[in-house]
């Protein structure tokens, strides 16, 4: 498989991919193999009755039984319900489950309390988050639920009471869902939990319900492992065929034992799925087929017959999935043992590991790592920040709790109170707020798949070694110490230098003197270029911007767009808006919605040819206006990320400067080349302020409370968190490693630098200018120039 790699993957020669968990990546010849075979054949709508109607039904219904003969079965015991994902079909089975039917259905059911004969859902703690919401129809439909521990299964297994004799028919339906294999820490649950609860085997289920039904939630395990449903008595088997071949996305599938459709009781009816029904009387009939009556409308018949593509890939180029489980074990068993001997110079552990095992059993097993990164002193790395030095580095993984946040409780010992406090302190599900209290809200996770190589894992381990281990004999915030003190002394406070930048992620504009507006400086990231689907480009993705390099000449009323090598292009500044809709754009920066209006086709051209790809400017819509919050202060602003001015300390560039100098010492890794080619000036393109002050001490903007240019007030209203754009040289857009790792370990979890102001006068007072009189106020003092 690895001397195939580079052919069939060819986008992996550069980056590592450590989320196959999320989805793992499709191969080329996959996707030729799936391109050939629909443009060599007409597939129709499989409701009609034509040729190549008939051979869509045909391939769908192949595709079906190729499915079941992977998982160990065949449409004698199990059907295939094709849905939009493992989720889906998770939601199938919750909103169709008779949570309470007595067997016996001439008794009548009263809701009398949880010691009635309710229904119940028990779920496993370590859950994906679609199997807890399985509990609101529970609760709906009158049943209970019950999140229970790993451990209290296998001791009611090991340590069974004799349970008297009950009569099945007085007692209602009820659910059992568990994973198997946790998404969070790749543990593998036993898939006989199935067939000892069929057979009354856990006491801590029996005498509660008079039919037990297995919801075995296999969307983890399958992605590396081969599941035997011979073996095992599941009677519902979700999951979601990209986390297996990467493509095709948006469809999954329920593996239901025949068995045991009888206890999903569907309602609704869509095109498809009935035999007869009358729309003016209430009547009709469903189909016979399992999947006939549970899929309604058309199916993405084009999706499914990938599928037989994409199972194809798996026996012939990965091998098949007893080598693919081996292959991958045996990574993610390296890097764990790895991780687990790495120590600071002071003995203590680099990473706390999130697992129950010691990675020795490829049956309790999967290739999952999970873990935080702790420092020598003993405090934890945020996972943001973790993730953000990881881009350094071309290493995509994923951090936070994955969608498992039981799992996520019970290995950082998150009580339901913390998770609440946590809320309440701003902490939501996918975002950044990695930190509370000292304390992690999630860790990170690296899964390997079939592709993964030897090499992946190394270079993972080595990003572990650079960006986070100690090495030398005294500590890190010790050596850094040696740095702390500024290059130079100063007496006074003034503005050093003032930028624009009039298109969002592409080269600043330098000014001595410039106009205020209510968004911040006049034309100031007024412009913005998307591409073919209208998806903001920035610096993160496309380091070329930098070389575009905008200007405003108000004498002409006109920008100025220049890039090396190409006639310069002029866009007038001002734009009316269109009478037609199709000239504006709809955009989002920041997952905000913004809108702009096309500036034609002409600065289109001109930006696809030097950019390498088809993209449009955008201006701002005057009329539509976007808000930014930071501090509870709410403020109008451009196509900026978060406010309308970044201000940065010069005394803090000199020292972050000096430390990038000295990084060989303080971290002991060599700097790039395109780190050693670093002055001041470069530094400070990187950073991309409004305003530069040159002040007496490194990092003293971090006290500041308010900032004064002549009478204009602003106010700080809190530091910009960095990320992995400040490493691209604005002048050739090459990408290294620094700033941003020497800042992880000189600025700590959030890797802050510079402040964000946004204007506090209500009335504008002109231009502003770099001889202008400067004053700031701390939390505590005034300092004036």
């Amino acid at each position: 498989m690895n001397d195939n790699i580079e052919i069939e993957f060819p986008l992996l020669q550069d980056v590592v991919y450590l989320d196959h968990a999320a989805a793992t990546l499709y191969a080329r010849r996959q996707l030729d193999s799936y391109m050939q075979d629909i443009s060599n054949h007409i597939y129709g709508n499989p409701h009609s009755r034509s040729q190549s109607s008939q051979l869509t039904s045909e391939v769908v219904e192949n595709v079906r039984e190729r499915i079941l003969n992977h998982f160990g079965t065949s449409s004698e015991y199990h059907s295939v319900i094709f849905t939009a994902n493992s989720t889906g079909a998770i939601k199938l089975v919750a909103e169709t489950f008779q949570w309470n039917r007595l067997i016996n259905e001439n008794r009548r059911y009263e809701n009398d309390g949880l010691n009635s004969n309710k229904g119940i859902l028990y779920y496993l703690e370590d859950s994906h988050t679609s199997v807890v919401g399985m509990r609101e129809y529970a609760l709906k439909h009158g049943a209970d639920f019950n999140c229970i521990s790993e451990r209290a299964v296998l001791n009611s297994i090991e340590n069974l009471p004799q349970v008297s004799e009950h009569d099945e028919t007085e007692l209602p339906n009820c659910l059992f869902a568990y994973p198997a294999q946790s998404n969070f820490s790749g543990r593998k649950f036993p898939l006989n939990w199935a067939n000892n609860l069929k057979r009354n085997e856990i006491s801590c289920f029996v005498g509660r319900c008079g039919r037990w039904c297995v919801l075995l939630d296999a969307a983890s395990y399958v992605m590396t492992s081969k599941l035997d449903l011979s073996l095992c008595n599941a009677d519902f088997v979700p999951m979601s065929f990209y986390k297996m071949f990467g493509f095709p996305t948006g469809i999954g599938a329920l593996i239901i034992s025949n068995e045991s459709a009888s206890f999903l009781r569907k309602t609704f009816f869509g095109g498809g799925t009935v035999q007869a029904y009358s729309s003016t009387e209430h009547f009709h009939v469903p189909k016979v087929n399992i999947h006939e009556w549970f899929e309604d409308g058309t199916l993405p018949f084009l999706d499914i017959i990938a599928l037989r593509h994409g199972f194809d890939t798996l026996q012939g180029l990965a091998g098949g999935m007893h080598q693919i489980s081996h292959h991958t074990f045996a990574l993610a068993k390296y890097v764990h043992h790895e991780l687990a001997s790495y120590c600071h110079s002071n003995s203590k552990p680099v990473a706390k590991l999130y697992h129950e095992n010691n990675f020795e059993d490829i049956n309790i097993q999967g290739a999952i790592v999970n873990f935080n990164i702790i420092k020598d002193n003993g405090d934890y790395v945020g996972y943001s920040e973790v993730d953000k030095l990881a881009n350094l580095y071309s290493i995509q993984l994923r951090t936070g709790c994955f969608c498992n946040t039981g799992a996520c409780q019970k290995f950082l010992g998150l009580t339901s109170d913390k998770v609440k406090k946590n809320f309440e302190a701003g902490h939501k599900c996918g975002d950044d707020k990695d930190l509370i209290d000292g304390q992690p809200t999630g860790s990170v996770r690296i899964s390997f798949g079939y592709m993964s190589s030897w090499k992946d894992a190394k270079r993972f381990l080595q990003f572990i070694r650079e960006c986070f281990m100690s090495t030398n004999p005294e500590p890190c915030e010790t050596r850094l110490r040696q740095y702390a003190e500024p290059v130079e002394t100063r007496t006074n406070l003034f503005l050093y230098k003032m930028f624009l930048y009039p298109v969002k992620s592409c080269g600043a504009m330098e000014v001595k003197e410039w106009n205020i507006g209510s968004r911040g400086f006049l034309f100031d990231r007024e412009w913005m270029i998307v591409n073919e689907n209208g998806v903001a480009l920035t610096q993160k993705r496309t380091t070329n911007l930098c070389c575009i390099k905008p200007n405003i000449n108000l004498k002409e009323n006109t920008l100025i767009l220049n890039a090396k090598g190409k006639t310069p292009m002029t866009v007038p500044l001002e734009c009316d808006v269109p009478s037609s809709s199709q000239s504006l754009c709809q955009s989002r920066v920041c997952m905000h919605r913004v809108q702009g209006i096309d500036c034609g086709q002409e600065v289109s051209d001109w930006l696809t040819d030097v950019l390498g790809q088809r993209c449009r400017l955008i201006k701002k819509n005057n009329q539509y206006k976007r808000l930014t919050k930071l501090n509870g202060e709410a403020v109008e602003v451009s196509f900026a990320n978060e406010s309308q001015f970044l201000l940065l300390n010069k005394a803090s560039l000199d020292h972050l400067l000096e430390c990038i100098q000295q990084r060989d010492h303080i971290i002991g890794v060599k700097k790039d080349d395109i780190d050693c080619q670093m002055d001041l000036n470069n530094l400070i393109g990187r950073f991309r302020a409004n305003f530069v002050f040159a002040s007496q001490e490194a990092f003293q903007e971090d006290n500041w409370k308010e900032v004064y240019i002549n009478d204009l007030k602003f106010n700080v209203v809190g530091p910009c968190t960095r990320c992995q754009m400040v490493c691209v040289d604005q002048e050739t857009g090459a990408r290294g490693k620094e700033p941003l790792q020497i800042l992880s370990k000189l600025r700590g979890k959030r890797m802050s630098f510079g402040v964000y102001l946004h204007l506090a006068s209500q009335e504008l007072n002109g231009k502003l200018s770099t001889s202008d009189s400067v004053r700031v106020v701390h939390n505590e003092i005034d300092e004036s120039s």
